[in-house]
């Protein structure tokens, strides 16, 4: 395995296929809605229920988009988007806060299982970093063990649970929330 990141067009290459993350932009957002999409409909990955219109999400590429957070997508060397992170403000307009930011990361159902995750992670703390955002939060469902186990690989301590509090259907879920030092880099053994 061969990998090599530069930045601000980080790159990873793995054997012959390469994989770009750089910043979305607008024409990325059908794929973006498309892969959430698939997300609510498996269930267990958002507390959202129903499926969003590209035009329903907008507002919010455009508010996310914006510095000092921003959206960010996994491409193939022919640009078609697998996955994306984003970060968000945690308590949005509290100034004391201006270091602690939201991650928030997704992949397309044929793109899971590949390692990408890894590849989103340490971009995110690199990129989290370069934006003077110490403390990264995710926040998910207590069904996503994946995700869970994913950025605890990567430093975050689980802080805080709220049981019982999401209703998916029939099914009732809880939310972890896990906090990672963008200070730490290396996935933890």
């Amino acid at each position: 395995i061969t990998v090599q990141f530069t930045i601000p067009n980080q790159l990873l290459l793995i054997t012959n296929m390469s994989i770009q993350i750089r910043r979305a932009i607008p024409t990325d957002l059908p794929t973006i809605v498309e892969i959430y999409n698939e997300a609510i409909i498996e269930g267990g990955y958002t507390a959202d229920l129903d499926t969003f219109e590209v035009t329903e999400k907008e507002n919010w590429f455009q508010i996310t988009n914006s510095d000092p957070y921003g959206i960010y997508v996994l491409t193939t060397a022919d640009d078609q988007v697998m996955g994306y992170f984003y970060f968000s403000p945690w308590r949005r307009g509290r100034a004391a806060l201006r270091q602690v930011a939201e991650l928030s990361f997704y992949l397309a159902k044929a793109h899971r299982g590949k390692g990408l995750g890894d590849m989103i992670l340490d971009n995110a703390i690199q990129l989290a970093r370069k934006k003077s955002l110490r403390y990264l939060l995710a926040i998910m469902l207590d069904v996503n063990l994946r995700s869970k186990s994913l950025v605890e690989k990567w430093g975050f301590e689980l802080i805080g649970t709220m049981p019982n509090i999401v209703q998916l259907g029939d099914d009732i879920a809880g939310q972890f929330i896990l906090m990672g030092d963008t200070y730490i880099k290396s996935p933890s053994s």
